[in-house]
C-alpha cells in the first residue's frame, strides 16, 4: 500500500516509543525516520484517514507506543497558519 501521496493526502508527524528489532522502513514506506532521544519520529503523508489509521495500526503491531501524533496544516489552508496542529499526548 502506498500511503506516500504528497500533495494529495495529509501530512503528519508521528512520535512513537519503543525496541525496534526491525527496520522501519521496511514497514513504512514513504515516510522520513529520525530518531530524538529515546523517540523516532516519523514524518511524512497519508492519503486518507483510512491510510492513516493502517499506519497507526503497523506501528501498534511492530511494538511501537504512540507518544505524539501531529497533522501539519499548510500555510495556504483556509483555518489559517496553524503549523503543527496541537499534538495527541499520551504521557
Amino acid at each position: 500500500m502506498d500511503i506516500n501521496q504528497g500533495e494529495l493526502g495529509e501530512e503528519y508527524i508521528i512520535k512513537v516509543r519503543g525496541r525496534l528489532v526491525c527496520n522501519l522502513k521496511d514497514y513504512i514506506e514513504g515516510f522520513s525516520i529520525e530518531t530524538q532521544g529515546d523517540q523516532i519520529v516519523l514524518t511524512g503523508s497519508v492519503v486518507d484517514h483510512s491510510a492513516l489509521m493502517g499506519l497507526l495500526e503497523r506501528l501498534f503491531m511492530l511494538g511501537l507506543e504512540l507518544d505524539a501524533l501531529e497533522r501539519i496544516i499548510p500555510q495556504n489552508h483556509p483555518w489559517g497558519v496553524m503549523t503543527p496542529s496541537p499534538p495527541i499526548d499520551n504521557g
